[in-house]
Order: C-alpha cells, then structure tokens, then sequence
C-alpha cells in the first residue's frame, strides 16, 4: 500500500531528454505541457487518489526519451493537486481492489478518483466478468457517492502483437462492460482501448502486460483530454 504523497508541477526526471529533441517532445499522440495545462485550466480538484492494481500503480519500463513517470504521477503533477494519493498495487483483481482499496480511499476524502481495474480478472481464462462488474460497480457508485468526480478507463490491448485471440475476446467483453457501466453509473470514461499511439509494440513494455514511460505519457494524455470534456460539462460549456 502506498502512502499519500504530494506532488507539485512540473515534474522534472533527469533519466529522460528534456530537449526539443526529446523523443516525448515530438511524439504526436502526447500532449505537450502547454497543451495539458490549457485542457485543465479552472480546474479546482483538490485531493486526487488513484485506486487499482500494477497500471494504478505505475509499472511500466523505462523509454528512452520520455520521462520516467507513470500516467498518474504526470496527471497530478499537470493537475497541481497539493495532495495526491495512489493505492495502486500489482496483481490485484477488481474484487479485491473495492475490497482492500474502496474505504481507504473514501476515508482520505478525495475529490477526483481514477479507478484502473480488470486487467487480471481477464487474465484468467475463464474469468467471471459479472463478478468483476460488480466490483468496478460498487467502486464507481461508492467514490461518486462520497462526492468525488471519478475518471474509468477501457484497457489497451496487446493480445494481437502474440496473437492471442481468446485474450483479444475477453479484453473487449471487458471494455464494453465498461463502457456501459460508466454511462449507466455516470462517471467520466477514459477509452484507452480506442486511443491511437502509431506502432503497437512502442508502447508496452518487455512484459507486453504493462506500458512502457511512452504508454504511460499516451495514457496520461488521453486522461487529461477526458478531465477536460469533464470540466467542459461541468462549466457548462458544450
């Protein structure tokens, strides 16, 4: 279990390029800062917390040229959130993360909420996608009832770079729940399962499970674009 930890922007690595040069700077499908910080402008969310396994949690290899933060640290950092708190923790399924992760995170009294689960209940061969439903359910309506805004996220899918059609199967029976649980609770979704990034292989790391620093600055990416369309509606602006 991770602590809570503050997190002030910007965040500098000095592993990665922070040149024009740098791989990051030019990648088309990862927002500049420039780009972030307009999207997010009157943003006011204040205690952001970040619930799920091993991709909450941040593993992913490093890249050269990008920099070496994973999607949640970089959100925090282009939120400017003063508190930041992330119970990422690996190979846990949905179920026990509303089981080990929900309360802890409710008591802490966040007022934005990412919950990034279902990876490994897909994993399984045979997985009970109803009672993962239910978990990311109970997740969804526990954080929106608390008050806080919550972001879901779809998965990428890397089983066609092995060429693994079951997991292909099971992954997109899993985004599409997701999908729909999302509207039917009404929380913001970020679709990374439909999020362009050129080559595939580019993305992930050795493991093919997790992204690498270049998956987690797309991921990052498509986040910050889905808080903005959730500003837009909560500004009233369409």
């Amino acid at each position: 279990m991770n602590p809570p930890a503050t997190i002030s922007p910007p965040i500098q690595n000095s592993t990665s390029a922070s040149s024009p040069s740098s791989a990051e700077s030019i990648d088309p499908y990862v927002l500049r800062p420039n780009e972030a910080r307009s999207l997010l402008a009157g943003a006011e969310w204040k205690r952001f917390a970040v619930l799920g396994d091993s991709l909450a949690e941040g593993v992913g290899d490093t890249t050269n040229g990008y920099f070496t933060l994973s999607w949640a640290d970089r959100v925090a950092a282009e939120l400017g959130v003063p508190a930041y708190l992330n119970l990422g923790t690996e190979r846990l399924t949905a179920r026990a993360v509303a089981r080990d992760q929900l309360e802890q995170a409710v008591a802490w009294r966040p007022d934005l909420v990412a919950v990034i689960a279902g990876g490994n209940d897909v994993l399984n061969a045979d997985p009970d996608l109803y009672e993962t439903e239910r978990a990311l359910e109970s997740i969804y309506r526990r954080t929106r009832e608390s008050g806080a805004d919550v972001v879901a996220f779809t998965l990428m899918d890397p089983s066609s770079i092995f060429g693994d059609g079951r997991l292909a199967r099971r992954i997109g029976a899993l985004n599409s729940m997701i999908r729909h649980l999302a509207a039917r609770v009404g929380v913001t979704l970020a679709d990374l399962a439909i999020r362009p990034f050129g080559d595939e292989r580019s993305i992930y790391s050795a493991d093919l499970k997790h992204p690498n620093m270049r998956g987690h600055a797309i991921v990052a990416s498509a986040v910050i674009e889905s808080l903005a369309d959730l500003l837009r509606t909560k500004q009233g602006q369409f």
